[in-house]
């Protein structure tokens, strides 16, 4: 493995993902949504928290949580624990609150056990609990749990485990998560080395912003690098300069071998070339060159694909239809700026019941049309009816897809869209 890419797998795998004190205003603000608390003390317990006031609202809460309400009873233990730092009661508050069914209080008691606050310490007691918060959808826990199976704390390193939990946490929006899928499925720890995988995580890293981005832009950058794929010696302009005077022999040869190792920008402008009847004139390999572009998640690539399928829309079958919704989602998601306002007139039912042809055509076998409702179901879309989008249907879509072997669904499922 290269040294640069060893290095960094240390530093990210050694960053412990948050500090608990800082996650009280939101675990809070969750907290009291569902409290049954009339809006008033409601109101002046949040502000109380929120000026720091905690013991004018531990005055408040104790009542509401003895009176056994299950949220504030959960709250009241992370008032304890993270500010009061009384782990005596965040101990027997959290108790209770997980007694009670409370799902996310149990966390929270796993970290008592992990650093021994107000209970004797227990790391595998701790881990018993991050696991069974992780099982139960806890975001923060899934991601522990992923690098507890990653660095070997207070469980054997299983790094099949981990690859497996940061999936999970990376469905939750961890962005940590995405950021260490990406590193692991370029330096093949853990994973098969994957560059495309490689590429998604580290690209939804960067797009969620935050402390991971920078993280993420730098890796990807090493990645260019180190497969060439990056222009350094500005060869793409070069090309195209000899491309513009007609030169298109000499410019093909000046980005071949960019576009042979991988680069997606190369490998839609040798497309051009060799689609361009005044160029090199070789339709046929311009169209693979074109392919190889878009499945490297060039955007250009991928609309310029839809757009060839577009023509007289309103009248082709439904199988070219389906393959011009693929195409046309993955360049507006990949950042096409025609591509949302062309699938806009495409969804319009004025035209046409894309949507309704499209489900009819998944149910009857089409396997990319089953992907394509449930890409749709995943993203969202604004139709007559209200707001398209529900995260378990795009499942069933993308399951259904899966089983006819469309392997971009199995790449959805596995990564948690």
């Amino acid at each position: 493995m290269n040294s640069k890419i060893y290095n960094w797998y240390i530093q990210i795998s050694s960053f412990i993902p948050m500090n608990l004190k800082h996650l009280l205003a939101l675990i809070i603000l969750s907290a009291l949504l569902f409290s049954p608390v009339n809006a008033e003390p409601s109101s002046t317990v949040l502000e109380l928290l929120q000026s720091g006031e905690f013991k004018q609202a531990e005055k408040l809460l104790i009542p509401i949580a003895e009176s056994g309400d299950l949220p504030t009873q959960a709250l009241l233990g992370q008032l304890y624990l993270y500010q009061l730092e009384d782990y005596d009661k965040a101990f027997k508050w959290t108790s209770i609150a997980v007694e009670n069914g409370h799902k996310d209080a149990i966390f929270d008691l796993a970290n008592m056990y992990k650093a021994g606050h107000g209970v004797k310490q227990d790391k595998q007691k701790a881990f018993s609990l991050l696991l069974i918060s992780a099982e139960q959808g806890m975001d923060f826990a899934q991601l522990e749990v992923a690098m507890a199976y990653q660095l070997g704390k207070n469980v054997d390193i299983d790094l099949e485990k981990a690859a497996f939990w940061h999936h999970k946490a990376a469905k939750n929006d961890m962005q940590k998560s995405h950021l260490v899928l990406g590193t692991l499925y370029y330096s093949g720890i853990g994973l098969k080395k994957d560059v495309i995988e490689a590429r998604y995580w580290l690209n939804r890293a960067v797009k969620g912003g935050g402390g991971f981005a920078d993280d993420a832009s730098n890796l990807l950058d090493l990645m260019d690098e180190e497969n060439y794929a990056r222009d350094k010696d500005g060869l793409i302009r070069k090309s195209l300069n000899k491309a513009s005077s007609g030169q298109f022999n000499e410019a093909k040869e000046l980005i071949e071998e960019l576009a042979t190792n991988g680069n997606p920008n190369a490998q839609n402008i040798l497309s051009l070339y060799y689609t361009d009847s005044n160029g090199l004139n070789q339709p046929k390999i311009g169209k693979e060159w074109l392919f190889k572009a878009a499945h490297n998640n060039n955007a250009d690539a991928q609309y310029s694909i839809a757009w060839d399928l577009s023509e007289n829309w309103i009248k082709i079958d439904i199988e070219k239809l389906v393959e011009l919704i693929y195409w046309m989602e993955r360049a507006g998601y990949n950042g096409n700026d025609k591509a949302y306002p062309n699938l806009a007139i495409l969804y319009d039912k004025k035209h046409r019941d894309t949507m309704g042809e499209m489900g009819q055509a998944a149910n009857n076998g089409n396997a990319m049309a089953a992907y394509n409702m449930g890409w749709i179901n995943a993203r969202g879309l604004l139709t007559e009816d209200g707001l398209m989008q529900d995260e378990d249907v795009a499942e069933q879509w993308f399951k259904k897809s899966a089983k006819l072997g469309f392997n971009d669904a199995v790449l959805m499922l596995k990564r948690g869209y």
